[in-house]
This record gives structure tokens, sequence and C-alpha cells, in this order.
């Protein structure tokens, strides 16, 4: 349901019980693909993409590309799939078969590749990447990573992704009634993100970080990469302080962990580079309020900022003018909050589905994209669009069980589309 190992805690075991249960999509068209096959599915290609992940397939045998088309990439965590969504919201692919409780991705910036972190959960927990080309709509081969990989992202130039590995939670002890939500449960910390390179598939030393990285943004520069450390406990008793860690892309080295508030899930970069925004979500029965502003200058935090319960989502408008902030609570909201950036002031929460988790802002900043991951009576199937023109709510679209995370890719359209 959220961003961290708290909700994969409570909500992934129970969108676990719940796995076979998925939104009825069989007779929905795929229209997103009816241009690049013959008969409304997938095509299957000959040498199915793999290797050069970048390149993709040579577009040359497409001819030139004529256009491009934006795919709203959907994780559905409950039921271990992907589902890809048009603008209008009015075509849904059918779901595509990823690894165990995947939880993030990220696309690459020409549009053709999605990158799928399966975070599995437990003795499950997951340590692969899944590519999934987005000309043909077809997996290839998982990347290993580190354990529970829970955030990934995609360097501007598209040569290489940034996975940060939260690891794995283990029950020790059975819970008395009434205890904890949390009690006798011990965390496996990776303390790590691994770089993958894209050109070949294969990833690179895994690097340092702080305790519980669950999110990761990259400077429009490409020389940065910040990793936001939830600072994931073992009890779970009360809140605990948080930091981002600052890596060096040209070296693959951390530098100073920057203090911000406590377990920051989300992390985003303004697009001229200066700043960074964390949302710090807090723990179960401690959410956090607040968004914490970096000066990326000086790698020093500024005044955090009021936001709702247990924030888990924050993406930046194309003009840098604003941030959106899903609430989540933890399962027990459900709103968005706007941020005007020339002020660092809050406006009015926006109504969102239930338990928002992730949040991706289309490229001409009309339109925001809320992933519902559910509440405490259950799992959501749906995602919420928000039109940023009036910051009112749209009719939400049914995807898969418990959507985690979702991003936009503007995917080229060719003059001769494969079949």
């Amino acid at each position: 349901m959220t961003r961290t190992l708290n909700s994969v805690s409570s909500l992934l075991r129970h969108r676990h019980q719940r796995s076979t249960v998925l939104a009825a999509l069989s007779g929905i068209v795929l229209a997103l693909v009816a241009s690049a096959c013959t008969s409304g599915v997938a095509p299957h290609l000959a040498e199915p993409p793999g290797g050069n992940f970048t390149a993709a397939l040579q577009t040359s045998r497409w001819g030139p590309v004529v256009g491009h088309k934006l795919v709203i990439c959907v994780v559905n965590t409950g039921s271990n799939s992907v589902s890809f969504v048009s603008q209008s919201g009015k075509q849904v692919s059918e779901p595509i078969p990823v690894g165990n409780s995947p939880y993030a991705v990220a696309v690459s910036p020409n549009g053709e590749w999605a990158y799928v972190a399966n975070t599995g959960w437990g003795v499950t927990a997951g340590n692969t990447v899944t590519p999934i080309n987005l000309i043909t709509f077809q997996a290839a081969k998982p990347i290993k990573v580190g354990t529970g990989p829970f955030a990934i992202a995609v360097t501007p130039d598209g040569k290489w992704a940034y996975v940060a590995n939260m690891g794995s939670m283990i029950t020790t002890s059975s819970q008395a009634a009434g205890a904890s939500l949390y009690a006798g449960t011990k965390v496996i910390d990776a303390h790590t993100v691994t770089p993958i390179n894209l050109s070949t598939g294969r990833p690179a030393k895994a690097i340092n970080s702080g305790p519980g990285p669950g999110a990761v943004a990259i400077t429009p520069d490409g020389k940065w990469a910040y990793v936001a450390n939830s600072g994931a406990p073992n009890n779970y008793a009360g809140t605990v302080s948080g930091t981002v860690t600052p890596i060096d892309a040209a070296s693959n080295t951390p530098g100073r962990p920057i203090p911000v508030g406590p377990g920051p899930m989300a992390i985003a970069i303004t697009p001229d580079g200066q700043k960074a925004y964390v949302a710090n979500a807090g723990w179960w029965n401690h959410p956090g309020h607040t968004v914490t502003p970096i000066n990326l200058a000086t790698n020093t935090p500024g005044k955090p900022i009021p936001v709702g319960a247990g924030p888990l989502g924050i993406a930046i408008t194309p003009n840098g003018r604003w941030a959106y902030v899903a609430n989540s609570g933890w399962g027990r909201a459900d709103t968005v909050t706007p941020i005007n950036l020339v002020t660092d002031t809050p406006g009015l929460p926006i109504k969102a589905g239930p338990g928002p988790d992730y949040i991706a802002i289309t490229p001409d900043g009309r339109w925001a994209f809320v992933a519902d991951g559910g509440s405490l009576a259950g799992p959501s199937d749906l995602i919420t669009p928000i039109d940023l023109l009036t910051n009112k709510p749209a009719r939400p679209i049914k995807v898969g069980l418990a959507p985690g995370a979702l991003a936009i890719a503007e995917v080229p359209v060719f003059a001769h589309e494969p079949k």
C-alpha cells in the first residue's frame, strides 16, 4: 500500500492474501499497442529484446519516429504485474507479469524501456529489476540487484539506473493480542544502492548508503544521485531520524548524509537542479507530516513544510513551480497536498483515492496521476488523475491490485511499427 517497509509489512501481507483477486480487465482492448500488432495483442519478435537496453531494438527497421504516445506504467504490487494506461485512461492493458511484489518503476529518457523493481516480502524478498520494452511490451531477462529493491531512477542520458535496496523483514516471534503491529519483527537492512549499466544490463558494485534506503532521485545534469534513507528501526516503537545521502555518479562514492525529517520515503529534484524536496513519511504509529527542502549547492536542509499525514510520494511540475505530495497516512489518509515552490508554502489538500502512495506528472504539466494503494480495509485497484489547472480529481482508473508506483513515458511511434 505504501512506499516503505511499514506498508509492505502491513498491507502487502494483506495484499498477498488477495493475490488471486485481480481487476477484471479481460474485456478491455489494448489500444496502446494496437498500432504495433496485427491482432490487438503484443507482438512476438523473432529476436526478443535483450542485451543493449538503451538502444532497444533497431529502430531503422521500423523507419523514422513519426510521433509519441503517452503511456502510464503502473506497478501492481498485489498482483505481481505491470499495467499500461493511456493518458485518457480509456485504455488499460492486460497486466504483464513481473517479479514478486514489485514496488517501483522508472522509464528511460527515450521512452523505450520501463524498469520494474521487484521488492518481494519477508523470506521471499526480491532482488531483481525487470526491464520491459515499451515498443513491443515484452519483458527482458531480470537484472540482479540487492535485497528488497524499493526505488529506482534512471540517469538523464539513459546509461545508468540507480536502485535503492531497502532490505527485508522477518518475524522473530508471534504477536500477542494488542501488541504493536511490528512486535517481533526484525529488519534485515541492505544499506545499499545498486547502479545498473543499462547498455549491458549488468549491475555494478553496490554503494553503501544510510539505513533503509527507500527513494532515489538524480539531478538533471546526471552528476549526483540523492538517496532518502528511512532509518528503518527494528522495533517500530517510535519515530526515527532520517537522512539523504548524495552519491557522486562519476565515482559512485557517497557523500556526507544530510539530516531531514523522520522516515523519508520520497524525493524529487527541481528541473533546474537547485533544490530537492524530501517527503518525511515517519512510521506506522508515528506518521510524518512534513516535506524538507534541500539546497543542493550546499547540501543543507531548509525549514520543513507541513503537509498531510504519512507523505509517501512527491512529484514536481516541469516548470518547477509546484510540487504535489501524496499523503497516505499509512492507509488512513487520502489526500494530495500542492506546495508552491516559490514560497515553499502548502496549498489546500486535494481529494484522492484510499492510501495514495505515489504520484507522477505528465510532461506538459497538465495532469498528475496518483497510485492509490489502499486503506486498512483492504487494497485498492485504482489510480486517480488530477487536473492541475483546477487541482480537482477526475474519475479514477481501474488497474491491477494494490498499485504501488507509477511512471509516465513518452513512447516513440515509428512509421512502420513492428509486426
